[in-house]
């Protein structure tokens, strides 16, 4: 079974560049989590993956420090999202940085990581 958050979005200071770092940046991320098939089979949180401790590792994760490189900080959150639980068996992390410094108009810049156990 999968369980997908999608779109958890957030304010940060992470970049290459001085100013990046200074002014900070609108971030999103998906979280797709592979668990067994026997998660959720009762009606209660213990049953499943409590996806606000997901939340809260992402979020504590990009607030830990101000990463220059965004595939270091995607690598960081598979890394703490899949300590979550020992049931969890891979973990998908999709990163993006809303309007990157270019010069040309950028909606975002994407970083994908996978992490298997």
């Amino acid at each position: 079974m999968w369980i997908r958050i999608q779109t958890l979005s957030f304010f940060a200071h992470h970049g290459v560049y001085d100013e990046e770092r200074k002014a900070g940046n609108h971030f999103e991320v998906d979280v797709e989590i592979a668990v067994p098939d026997s998660f959720g089979t009762s009606d209660s949180l213990e049953s499943t993956l409590d996806y606000v401790k997901v939340f809260d590792a992402v979020a504590a994760r990009s607030a830990s420090r101000r990463y220059m490189i965004l595939e270091c900080l995607c690598q960081d959150m598979c890394m703490d999202v899949i300590e979550l639980d020992h049931a969890i068996s891979e973990v998908i992390v999709r990163l993006r940085k809303l309007k990157p410094p270019a010069s040309a108009d950028v909606k975002s810049v994407e970083i994908e990581r996978r992490l298997v156990r």
